[in-house]
């Protein structure tokens, strides 16, 4: 349920940051059109874009995640103790 919210309010954020931010009103069409030109002229240009996307995208926030990743320290009890008291 949290996770549906979350992208609930990430998807109506994100058409209210387009709707009434003027010079981005019209990038998704202008930039759908251009890569409809370009991809009418190669192929080459639909499988790169599907796999910059989908693929190469993910995979550098994943490697920049694991590489920034440092070890966490774990809490002392006493905070543990006084987390589960502010939680409850």
């Amino acid at each position: 349920m949290q996770i549906a919210l979350v992208h609930l309010l990430y998807n109506v954020f994100g058409v209210l940051v387009f709707l009434y931010t003027p010079w981005l009103r019209n990038l998704p069409v202008k930039s759908a059109e251009w890569l409809g030109n370009k991809t009418e002229e190669h192929r080459g240009w639909a499988f790169g874009y599907i796999g910059s996307i989908f693929f190469l995208m993910p995979g550098i926030v994943f490697a920049g995640e694991m590489l920034f990743q440092g070890e966490a320290e774990p809490l002392p009890t006493e905070q543990i103790e006084e987390l589960d008291v502010i939680i409850e």
